[in-house]
């Protein structure tokens, strides 16, 4: 019997995110934006963390690039919350920082089912591309030896291009 994925998250760019906390009446949101972006969240109630960094993969001159301190504190977030309680994310376009940041939750949510999470993210957002860097750095914080990294690899390219829409991932007994 193949075991229910758990941990129900949403992730969104900026565009979609008001309508996204309205529907998904979450308890824990984190921003994972540029340095300096300006934007207002009304008051949801959620348990919010805000990380500051650039969507790139390597260090370039007068950019943020995501650093251990980033996913330390975003899996020490996440660690801090029930299984079951929704999650929103969303970033600047809601497909990379965001996508990943969903992976790397679900990820730490279902230890040893990272490719299974992976493709569950790949089917409902084909839109989307996790930030490599992200994923390889949680990888190593969340001692997954690589498996993290082979479920990014399986997800393959984007199969859409550019944004559709907020990406919703349910447990089969609930939904929005």
């Amino acid at each position: 019997m193949k075991r229910e994925l758990r941990f129900p998250v949403a992730f969104t760019g900026l565009q979609n995110l008001a309508v996204t906390l309205a529907k998904f009446r979450s308890k824990w949101l984190v921003s994972i934006v540029d340095p300096d972006t300006v934007f207002e969240i009304s008051d949801c109630g959620a348990k919010r963390l805000h990380i500051e960094h650039h969507d790139i993969t390597a260090a370039i001159d007068g950019y943020i690039h995501p650093e251990e301190s980033h996913l330390r504190k975003l899996i020490e977030f996440g660690a801090r919350r029930h299984e079951n309680d929704r999650f929103v994310v969303h970033c600047q376009m809601g497909y990379s920082r965001s996508a990943a940041v969903a992976l790397i939750m679900l990820a730490q949510s279902n230890p040893g089912h990272e490719i299974d999470v992976a493709m569950m993210l790949r089917k409902g957002a084909p839109h989307c591309h996790p930030n490599r860097l992200m994923i390889e750095i949680a990888d190593r914080l969340l001692r997954c030896e690589g498996r993290l990294i082979a479920a990014l690899n399986a997800m393959g390219e984007p199969t859409v291009l550019g944004h559709l829409r907020a990406y919703y991932a349910f447990s089969s007994r609930e939904t929005p």
